[in-house]
């Protein structure tokens, strides 16, 4: 890395808060009082791309943490639906599709995980099979 990230400007440092707040471009430009010339100028900066992605990885991870905390009550939820006797059978069997269909899901990502983890393991012990 040739730029540091402690190089960031305060200004450069509102920019990335304001886009990862969700603002657009234009707006966060308008926010910190830059062209969005000036903003795109610095996103091509090597070190305000990490920080932006440093810190959007570190706000995806809260947000996937909490979606896994939900996770439990939310599949309790569709299985109330799918054994309730008076929720309409079109809503039971909406129910049962997306409980089928994000199970298979998550397997197959488990499954893909494990793979790259073992590819990742070979790769790293070439001499190990």
């Amino acid at each position: 890395m040739s730029e540091k990230v402690t190089e960031l400007t305060p200004r450069q440092r509102r920019v990335i808060e304001a886009l990862l707040e969700g603002k657009t471009p234009k707006e966060a430009a308008e926010t910190v009082g830059i062209s969005r010339k000036t903003l795109y100028v610095w996103l091509g900066k090597e070190a305000v791309r990490e920080e932006l992605n440093r810190q959007g990885g570190i706000i995806l991870e809260e947000v996937i943490n909490r979606m896994v905390g939900l996770a439990s009550e939310a599949v309790e939820t569709m299985s109330k639906i799918l054994k309730a006797k008076d929720v309409p059978i079109g809503n039971q069997i909406q129910a049962a599709n997306v409980i089928l269909k994000r199970t298979t899901e998550a397997w197959e990502l488990y499954s893909l995980n494990k793979r790259v983890e073992a590819l990742e393991a070979l790769l790293a012990n070439p001499d190990k099979e």
